[in-house]
């Protein structure tokens, strides 16, 4: 978990304050990747597929922002 901690510090530190809303959905990206590992593309599909209740639906309700790396 540590280990997590740390890469997941150097991401925002190095990148979390370059201007651009499209670079902070990366560096967000990069955090959940890190954070879910081999579970981060269940993850996405979870969060494209809820609505606002918290219940899974068949229809995207939301889509998920990879952004533009810096």
């Amino acid at each position: 978990m540590e280990d997590k901690l740390k890469k997941i510090e150097k991401i925002i530190w190095s990148y979390g304050q370059i201007d651009g809303d499209h670079h902070k959905a990366w560096v967000i990206d990069q955090v959940m990747c890190i954070i879910q590992a081999d579970k981060y593309n269940e993850w996405v599909e979870n969060y494209e597929h809820t609505d606002n209740s918290g219940k899974h639906c068949d229809e995207k309700e939301y889509s998920w922002d990879t952004g533009i790396a810096p």
